[in-house]
């Protein structure tokens, strides 16, 4: 959920196989985390984001596949 105080869930869905690249950016465009780079069947996946180390702020989560790519905000508000 957002805004998230502790795990927060991403999902996302590959139509094939192919290289998943996950990374999370702080608001000012630093790269935070790779939180996944590999390849994966198709399917659908849920990750479980920990994010009880991160200081309060916005983030992005980009996710990219060889069918696209897509950048969702996360604010982290305890």
């Amino acid at each position: 959920p957002n805004p998230s105080g502790g795990d927060a869930k991403l999902s996302y869905t590959l139509k094939n196989a192919g290289n998943v690249r996950i990374t999370l950016y702080e608001a000012n465009g630093r790269l935070m985390d790779e939180i996944v780079n590999e390849t994966k069947p198709a399917g659908t996946y849920t990750l479980n984001l920990n994010n009880q180390e991160l200081p309060n702020g916005i983030y992005f989560v980009r996710v990219e596949t060889p069918e696209g790519s897509a950048t969702k905000t996360m604010t982290i508000v305890r």
